[in-house]
């Protein structure tokens, strides 16, 4: 059964025979792709102030995770018996919650020196380039996202809904932002999955007139519509962002 806890703010589902708390939504590290392929589903397994700092964004550089959910369980002692724990009894209360994880496969690897039946992962966040970039993308950080593409990001990279980074520096008005990942190779036309909205769109709404110039420059479509039928002429007109002159110019 799921039920929200209102101290997290998270909703969870109680595993029946260990009473192991689960998200009820994975934590999510996005690779870069608009597609689902290329991800591993993990578990980790921690007590109630290191699920709170996982929901905070505090990811320590390695996480032990397994591909066995609680139900694969008989107790939360063997969980953490799976672990390695020296007195599994006394350690049983840090695997109250279950954080399950949805992760790029090159930032997982399998722990094969372990005795039979422990299956333990390593989660190698501390490896993680594309979340620093949707970020830096977020913040319109034209240095970092230089820094990104540097490093062998993709300027066309996405997050897991397949919303880009340039839609992420539109939507904020980071024309110069918009202008490094173009230079890198973002699509300007990709819509995102859900709305299927683009940059363009984005800029327009926030009444960004640099991104949105920037963007124009760029070949950016004007006619292309979302899942609504809206073009970014409309998304600009709804905007209460854009300061209008006399006759409908801009002022």
């Amino acid at each position: 059964m799921c039920q929200a806890d209102t101290p997290l703010g998270v909703g969870f589902w109680t595993e029946t025979t260990t009473q192991c708390k689960v998200l009820e939504k994975p934590i999510v590290v996005p690779h870069g792709q608009d597609h689902f392929q290329g991800y591993s589903i993990l578990y980790a397994y921690c007590a109630e102030e290191g699920l709170t700092q996982l929901l905070e964004g505090v990811l320590p550089p390695i996480l032990p995770a397994t591909q066995k959910e609680p139900s694969k369980f008989p107790s939360l002692e063997a969980i953490s018996e799976n672990f390695g724990a020296k007195d599994p009894k006394a350690a049983a209360p840090n695997s109250k919650f279950c954080v399950p994880l949805r992760v790029p496969g090159e930032l997982a690897t399998q722990v094969t020196d372990v005795a039979p039946g422990r299956d333990i992962w390593m989660v190698r966040f501390d490896q993680d380039l594309i979340t620093p970039f949707l970020q830096a993308a977020k913040a319109c950080d034209a240095t970092k996202l230089r820094a990104g593409l540097a490093e062998g990001v993709k300027g066309d990279t996405v997050d897991e809904d397949g919303v880009s980074a340039l839609m992420m520096a539109a939507s904020e008005g980071g024309a110069e932002a918009c202008e490094v990942l173009l230079k890198g190779g973002a699509a300007v036309n990709h819509a995102e999955r859900k709305n299927k909205r683009t940059a363009l769109m984005c800029a327009a709404q926030g009444g960004h007139l640099e991104a949105v110039k920037t963007l124009l420059a760029a070949k950016a479509d004007t006619t292309q519509v979302d899942s609504e039928t809206q073009t970014a002429l409309h998304w600009a007109v709804g905007s209460t962002q854009w300061r209008w002159g006399p006759l409908g110019q801009l002022a």
